[in-house]
């Protein structure tokens, strides 16, 4: 139980400060575009944990173990250096980085700003930009979920906390961020690192 909620908030944790930051723009997002987009992250988390359930069969339960923990632990670490990655990968991006595919190239830009996601600047997320804002906050579910899903029996019980959790970080941060956004700039993805971090601890010692 313990474990299901630190990682569905690790996961959330994106979610809000995407909505936190849509909230500090101006942008509106729909209820139905909020549902979509938590509905999309359980889509990704729930093949990931299907992935997971068929690893488990052909692997001892040690091994499943170990390469829990060290996916845990580099997400973890990922996580914790976020910001200065994506500084980083904007930096190259706007001098040199290129990518072929309209679509691929759209979810990197969201992964490294969740506003451009708001593709015509209508100041209102649509059903098609928020399934793009909604690949690119579920990337780290669909790894997270692999290395969670390959020690867990009831992954309906994570789907549906996942999908709750989800909604309701993106419904808070949007409200907290009409009222502090526009004074201040919220960079907290490096708590999604301690909890993957403390994930992977859990593995190790078990």
């Amino acid at each position: 139980m313990i474990e299901v909620i630190i990682l569905v908030s690790a996961l959330s944790i994106d979610s809000f400060l995407a909505s936190f930051a849509y909230s500090s723009e101006g942008i509106r997002i729909p209820f139905r575009c909020a549902c979509l987009i938590a509905g999309i992250g359980v889509g990704f988390l729930g093949i990931s944990l299907y992935c997971a359930d068929i690893v488990n069969n052909f692997l001892s339960p040690m091994l499943c173990r170990r390469i829990s923990c060290i996916i845990f632990l580099l997400m973890g670490f990922h996580a914790l250096f976020e910001g200065a990655i994506k500084r980083f990968l904007r930096h190259r991006r706007n001098k040199a980085m290129t990518l072929s595919f309209h679509n691929i190239r759209l979810v990197f830009d969201i992964y490294l700003d969740e506003t451009k996601a708001d593709v015509d600047k209508s100041k209102y997320l649509s059903v098609k930009e928020a399934v793009y804002l909604a690949i690119a906050l579920s990337l780290d579910g669909l790894v997270s979920g692999f290395a969670f899903g390959i020690q867990i029996t009831q992954p309906v019980y994570v789907l549906v906390v996942s999908f709750s959790v989800g909604l309701i970080s993106l419904i808070v941060g949007f409200a907290i961020g009409e009222r502090i956004g526009k004074k201040y700039k919220l960079d907290c993805s490096w708590l999604s690192g301690l909890l993957f971090l403390f994930l992977a601890g859990t593995r190790f010692l078990s």
